[in-house]
């Protein structure tokens, strides 16, 4: 991708700024420097939205495109994960997934800019024209734009981009102040492979770098999804799936789900689909067996081993939507739920779900302890929520298998070749006959390896690198 043709904006580091109009779109130019303030602070600290710092001061540097997450200090041991640095530590549990919605203000230099340069590239994205639906910051930040949007009704949100596998989302609105009543104008997803890759504290870091570089002044940070989770290793499904046959158990939801798969459950789900609080239980190992780099981060960090193949990991899964995480637990911003995620812990795993040794009685629950194997998740929760935000190191995750694609492309080559008439009878003229097939599309082939990678790129949080290329 030539990036001169990528729409280019932001705070320059250097301090070299210039402006652009839409004529010069094909120009790479920075956003004015100005003295705008914003209120946050570093992420994980528990002033993160009452503190006041400079844009572009303290930042954490960003990650060069092109190299994916930067690695350790120390060499990596394997293809997947370098070994765990000082910060890294071994934990049961954490956040599995992470809504944020922000207040706040576009800076008045850098609104229009803003409009224009994302419309810009969602039509590019329109059109699948993946070469030019990026937008570039400064520090090598390509920001890939979505065809279409983000939410619905009040929230939509007219630009959707992602970033290292974040999702951002920006409605067509500059300002959006509590007081005004008026809904947040940035909404972000922290998925899964994220918060592991990078760890919280680094996640926050990389989301307030970028929203600085579009000149983004934060009032207040509203959590609007909080995916709680402890994973048990060695344990086996059946376990939970016999407490909930003999109704050992007490929670505050009547309904419950099972999923099974060739007759065997695979997963229990306390709560219906769109409950604002609601708990899913189930085999983690089998969920990511194919996915090598998700089993490699969570065998690192959350299990430290490979768990048995026939026992697994359980997965105790919490999930807590905003309007849950304000009226019944008082979580209004990011920092109520660092200091809170603890007792908030405490009252999914005693209050709202508790699996016990025998059948309760009713209207006497309260008379009935937690069963062994539940003491044990309450333990692992309260191991996890009871620390400090997470910190971790980051570092290169290897993890493409192209074994697949090479089975395809053999396949795809031998049919061609067969269907043509020329049976090859040495590797020179197998050679020759692939050649002939390929040879004619190679300037769009060259074309679709730089889209592809570049939406590599974008869409993960961790270098992508063939498993097999170093063996």
């Amino acid at each position: 991708m030539d990036d001169s043709q990528s729409c280019a904006f932001g705070k320059d580091p250097s301090g070299n700024n210039h402006t652009d109009s839409p004529e010069e779109i094909g120009k790479t130019d920075q956003f004015p420097e100005n003295t705008l303030e914003s209120e946050r602070g570093a992420g994980g600290s528990d002033e993160a939205s009452d503190s006041k710092v400079r844009p572009g001061m303290n930042r954490h540097p960003a990650l060069p495109e092109n190299q994916g997450v930067e690695s350790s200090n120390t060499t990596p041991s394997n293809h997947h994960c370098p070994s765990l640095s000082p910060v890294d530590t071994l934990s049961a549990g954490g956040l599995d997934w992470l809504s944020l919605s922000f207040y706040g203000s576009f800076d008045d230099s850098y609104w229009e800019q803003i409009r224009y340069h994302f419309s810009f590239a969602q039509q590019h994205a329109i059109e699948n024209d993946h070469m030019n639906c990026f937008v570039k910051l400064p520090s090598e930040i390509m920001l890939k734009v979505e065809a279409s949007g983000k939410g619905r009704g009040q929230s939509y949100c007219k630009w959707k981009f992602k970033y290292q596998g974040i999702t951002f989302g920006i409605r067509d609105c500059q300002s959006s102040l509590v007081k005004d009543g008026q809904p947040p104008n940035i909404f972000i997803d922290i998925p899964s492979l994220p918060l592991l890759t990078y760890g919280e504290s680094e996640i926050l870091k990389l989301i307030y770098l970028v929203l600085d570089f579009l000149g983004y002044s934060i009032e207040r940070v509203t959590p609007s999804r909080a995916d709680l989770c402890v994973d048990l290793v060695d344990t086996s499904m059946s376990v939970i799936d016999e407490a909930v046959e003999k109704r050992c158990y007490v929670s505050r939801s009547r309904k419950f789900n099972k999923y099974l798969n060739n007759h065997v459950v695979e997963t229990i789900r306390f709560g219906c689909p769109g409950s604002k609080t609601s708990v899913r239980i189930y085999n983690k190992f089998i969920e990511c067996r194919n996915d090598i780099v998700k089993s490699q981060l969570l065998k690192d960090f959350r299990w430290g081993k490979k768990p048995d193949h026939e026992l697994g990991a359980i997965r105790v899964e919490f999930q807590v939507m905003r309007d849950h995480l304000r009226d019944q637990h008082s979580i209004i911003t990011y920092d109520d739920l660092i200091t809170k995620r603890k007792s908030l812990a405490r009252w999914l795993t005693h209050d709202w779900l508790r699996f016990t040794d025998k059948e309760p009685q009713p209207g006497h629950s309260d008379r009935v302890g937690p069963s062994v194997l539940w003491q044990k998740v309450i333990d692992a929760f309260d191991s996890w929520t009871g620390k400090g935000v997470e910190e971790r190191s980051k570092r290169i995750v290897s993890g493409a298998d192209i074994t697949r694609l090479i089975y395809q492309i053999k396949g795809c080559v031998t049919s061609a070749i067969a269907t043509t008439g020329k049976i090859p009878i040495t590797y020179f003229e197998l050679e020759k006959s692939i050649m002939d097939l390929l040879t004619p599309h190679y300037p769009l082939m060259i074309d679709d390896i730089r889209k592809k990678r570049k939406i590599l790129e974008a869409n993960h949080p961790y270098l992508v690198t063939d498993l097999t290329s170093s063996n």
